[in-house]
């Protein structure tokens, strides 16, 4: 047996907000994880901790701005 294409109803969301709603009914939760630039790498678990890729050798976060020492890192490519 075939499926009609047209007898399909678009259940699609039409917002991002109800979108959301629905997703967060399931329970998921979103979170973000600092990338590579080029995204060979996570810093994530064992990872977190390091300044550039283990591949590349680019750096994952921005350069901190002025002589403050007590900067937050600034990632420079972040996954949800």
């Amino acid at each position: 047996m075939l499926l009609d294409v047209a007898s399909i109803v678009n259940c699609m969301p039409k917002t991002s907000y109800k979108a959301k709603k629905v997703v967060s009914t399931l329970g998921l939760k979103a979170f973000k994880i600092d990338c590579c630039e080029v995204g060979c790498m996570l810093y994530y678990k064992d990872e977190i901790e390091l300044n550039k890729c283990k591949f590349c050798g680019l750096p994952g976060y921005l350069p901190p701005k002025g002589e403050n020492k007590t900067y937050k890192r600034v990632s420079i490519n972040i996954m949800f």
